[in-house]
């Protein structure tokens, strides 16, 4: 018995020793890997009309997936209705949805496919709203923000941009998911040179202030590409 139990022992320790992901984040872990098989359909039909790779798109947002928390986005999605609404992202602007991502990522991600027109042709209807009011518009904007198939084409957007901004159509699969997954962490709208030198820095998920144990954006992010 006690062999058997040395034996099961040995193999925890293996396990989290070959996955220092796992290790590290937990449940949170396990949590990310249900969201995003949970909604594995939802990624097949959105990157299949968009003509995007589901794997690489499941990747880059996979570390922000992670550190989801639905208490906290509950309490934050309310923050951004009393105040978001009213004022915009001057006045309040968090992260929401399983993706992390911000009212004023939106924002840009809109602007930028406004002036182009492949994109623009392409994602139009993330320009479309039924009202002309800022207000509403930002209301139907936080409600976007909340479904999984807005979030899936937001992403699948900015992957568009990236590819198209960073001449990426020729590199590697996992090449794409450092820098892609780097430039959805550190800023879509940073220099490809600082987007790079961010994918070496281990400050997720706490910060660069943080002086404990961390990784790299991009590394949790190939590492599930890779797993998949």
């Amino acid at each position: 018995m006690k062999k058997l139990l040395i034996i099961s022992l040995l193999g925890i320790s293996w396990i989290n020793l070959s996955n220092p992901y796992k290790s590290f984040f937990t449940s949170d872990y396990d949590r990310a890997i249900g969201i995003l098989e949970d909604n594995a359909i939802h990624f097949y039909h959105i990157c299949s009309e968009t003509n995007i790779d589901s794997k690489i798109a499941r990747s880059i947002i996979f570390p922000e997936v992670i550190r989801f928390n639905t208490l906290q986005n509950f309490l934050e999605e309310k923050a951004l209705e009393l105040l978001y609404i009213d004022k915009g992202t001057d006045a309040v602007d968090f992260s929401i949805g399983y993706f992390q991502m911000k009212p004023s990522f939106i924002e840009t991600l809109e602007q930028d496919i406004k002036t182009d027109s492949v994109l623009n042709n392409k994602y139009h209807k993330l320009n479309l709203f039924t009202s002309s009011n800022p207000k509403k518009i930002r209301k139907e904007r936080l409600e976007r923000l909340q479904n999984i198939d807005w979030q899936i084409t937001y992403l699948c957007a900015l992957i568009d941009i990236l590819t198209d901004k960073y001449n990426q159509d020729h590199k590697s699969k996992k090449e794409q998911v450092i820098l892609f997954g780097s430039a959805y962490n550190y800023g879509f709208k940073s220099s490809k040179k600082n987007i790079e030198n961010w994918s070496k820095v281990k400050a997720f998920p706490y910060g660069r202030d943080y002086t404990g144990k961390q990784f790299t954006y991009s590394e949790i992010a190939l590492h599930y590409f890779l797993k998949q």
